[in-house]
C-alpha cells in the first residue's frame, strides 16, 4: 500500500493532500496551512509515509514542508533535475519554469493520458501551457491573474477603485466597477478561448485554479476542471520517480 504526501507552496495558499494507492484520502486542505494541519494529515496514513512530494513558487515561511519530511523517508522536491514523465527540452530556461505549472501539466497528463492537451491554471497569475500527445511540453504564455487585473487597475490608474472579483458579473458593465470586474473575468475567458482556438483541434483543456470552475461556465466547449490538479501531478511525480 503506497501512501504519500503531496504540498504545493503557492503565493497566496498552501495546498496538501495525503494520497492511498492512487487515491486521494479525504478533502486536501486549502489557504493559511499550519504544521498542525500536516501533522494531521501524515497521521491518517497509520504509519510512516512511503514519501512527500513538494514543490514551491515561494518561500516556505511556516516550515510545512519539514513538518511532512518527518514522517517520510522519501522525499522529492520538484525542480529542473527532477525526473518527470514530461519531456521539458523544448523549454530553453528550465531552471526557472514554474514547479507549480511542471506538476499542473503531469496532473493534466495523468487525467487525459495521450491527449493534446491546454492547461491552464488560474491563480494569482494566470498560466497557459500547451503539452502535445507524447508528452512534450511545446510552450506556455504566463498572465496576471483576475485579482491581479484588479488592483493593478486601481494601482495605476488615479480614478479607478479597488474592486474585488466577481465571476457573476454581467459581459457588459453598466457601472464602473461592473465595468472593471467584467473586463477582468472576461478577460481571461477570451484568452482561454484564444489559445484554445489556436490549438490543435481535439485538444482538451484541463483547468485549476482558485477561479477554475466559475470560468467553466463561459467556455464554449468541453473542459475538465480540477481543483486539485496540482497535487495530482505531484502524486504522479513520486510514483514515476519510484520506479527510477
Amino acid at each position: 500500500m503506497a501512501k504519500y504526501l503531496t504540498l504545493d507552496i503557492g503565493n497566496s495558499s498552501a495546498k496538501a493532500a495525503l494520497w492511498i494507492d492512487g487515491v486521494m484520502r479525504g478533502p486536501s486542505m486549502w489557504g493559511a496551512l499550519t504544521e498542525r494541519d500536516i501533522e494531521s494529515l501524515c497521521a491518517k496514513a497509520d504509519g510512516e509515509l512511503d514519501g512527500v512530494a513538494m514543490c514551491a513558487v515561494a518561500p516556505d515561511v511556516y516550515g510545512l514542508g519539514q513538518v511532512a519530511v518527518s514522517f517520510s523517508h522519501r522525499t522529492v522536491i520538484v525542480g529542473p533535475d527532477t525526473p518527470l514523465p514530461l519531456d521539458l527540452s523544448h523549454y530553453t530556461t528550465g531552471a526557472t519554469l514554474g514547479t507549480d505549472r511542471i506538476a499542473a501539466m503531469v496532473g493534466a497528463m495523468d487525467l487525459r493520458p495521450g491527449c493534446e492537451l491546454l492547461v491552464v491554471d488560474c491563480g494569482t497569475a494566470v498560466t497557459y501551457d500547451r503539452v502535445d500527445a507524447n508528452g512534450c511540453f511545446l510552450g506556455g504564455n504566463i498572465a496576471p491573474g483576475i485579482g491581479v487585473r484588479l488592483r493593478a487597475l486601481h494601482a495605476y490608474t488615479a480614478q479607478l477603485p479597488e474592486v474585488i472579483t466577481d465571476p457573476d458579473a454581467p459581459l457588459w458593465g453598466t457601472s464602473t466597477v461592473g465595468a472593471m470586474q467584467a473586463g477582468a473575468f472576461y478577460g481571461v475567458v477570451a484568452e482561454i478561448i484564444y489559445y484554445h482556438a489556436q490549438s490543435p483541434r481535439g485538444t482538451y483543456v484541463v483547468l485549476t485554479g482558485g477561479r477554475s470552475r466559475c470560468l467553466c461556465q463561459h467556455l464554449p466547449f468541453p473542459v475538465t476542471a480540477d481543483a486539485d490538479l496540482v497535487l495530482r501531478g505531484l502524486k504522479t511525480i513520486i510514483e514515476y520517480n519510484e520506479t527510477k
